[in-house]
Parts: structure tokens; C-alpha cells; sequence
């Protein structure tokens, strides 16, 4: 629908939502996978690091046995590592720790990958929503609107 009135106030203030929120529209659905994975990244990274290299040093230091009554998560993770045989435990704590890491990796690469198609896709689609409206102004409308004289040659 060509605007044919108004000035640039007009054309920039006019549907100014209405247009962006039907370019947004089709990424807004994945907005809660982009926060998801972030969150799961923080997950993985807290566990990996902040629970697993403690326990390794822990068990190395001794104190797995008294540990172990803690009670909630904490003290199931210590009888769970409990279980695991002495002479491997720091291997197999060391192995897990690795593991949540390049999880951990793997998932914010994904997670980056995602938020740049999202950001390139959206800013494709914003760009050809302006220049779609700016096509459907008539030529008088910039004559009108052109300060420093260019549009007069």
C-alpha cells in the first residue's frame, strides 16, 4: 500500500510496531531454546567444574566417608562416588569433568550457531521489510522530505 501523505514522522512513526513485531514474529518461538541452551550451558559448566573438581579433591584428600552423610544432592554424589574403586576414582571423576566440559562446549557452539542464524535471518527480513515499504513511497514524498537538496538534480 503506497503512502502518497505525511512527512518522515508519518512514515517512520506510522505502523512503527505492527511491522516489526510480523518481522519478528516468525523467531519469537525460538527465543525459549536460545535461553534454554544458555541455561543448560551454565548447568553443564557448574557441574562439570564447580562439582566434580571439588569432589575429586575431596575423595583424594580422604574425607569421602564423612562427606558421604551429607544429605541432599551433594551427599548422593559423594556415595555415588563412593561406589567407584579407588585406584580409578580420580580418573573417572577427571573423565567425567572433561566430558561435562566439551558437553558443555558443544552446547554453547550450538547455541551460538543458533542465535546467528536467528540474528542474520531477522536482520535479512528487516532489511527487506524496509526497503519494501520504502518502495511503496511515491518520489514526491522524498522531494519533500530531502533537507540538503540531493533529491534535486
Amino acid at each position: 500500500m503506497p503512502i502518497r501523505e505525511g512527512t518522515f514522522a508519518d512514515l517512520t512513526m506510522a505502523k512503527s510496531v505492527s511491522p516489526l513485531r510480523m518481522v519478528a514474529k516468525p523467531y519469537l518461538p525460538l527465543l525459549p531454546l536460545v535461553a534454554g541452551l544458555g541455561v543448560l550451558v551454565s548447568l553443564l559448566d557448574g557441574l562439570g567444574v564447580g562439582t566434580l573438581v571439588p569432589l575429586a579433591a575431596t575423595m583424594l584428600a580422604g574425607d569421602a566417608q564423612a562427606q558421604a552423610g551429607q544429605p541432599g544432592p551433594i551427599g548422593l554424589v559423594f556415595r555415588l562416588a563412593g561406589t567407584i574403586p579407588e585406584e580409578s576414582r580420580v580418573t573417572v571423576l577427571g573423565g567425567m569433568a572433561l566430558a561435562l566440559l566439551v558437553l558443555r562446549g558443544a552446547v554453547q557452539a550450538g547455541n551460538n550457531v543458533l542465535i546467528a542464524f536467528i540474528q542474520s535471518r531477522f536482520v535479512r527480513d528487516l532489511h527487506n521489510a524496509m526497503a519494501e515499504r520504502l518502495t511503496g513511497v511515491e518520489f514526491a514524498f522524498f522531494l519533500r522530505e530531502d533537507k540538503i537538496g540531493r533529491a534535486h538534480v
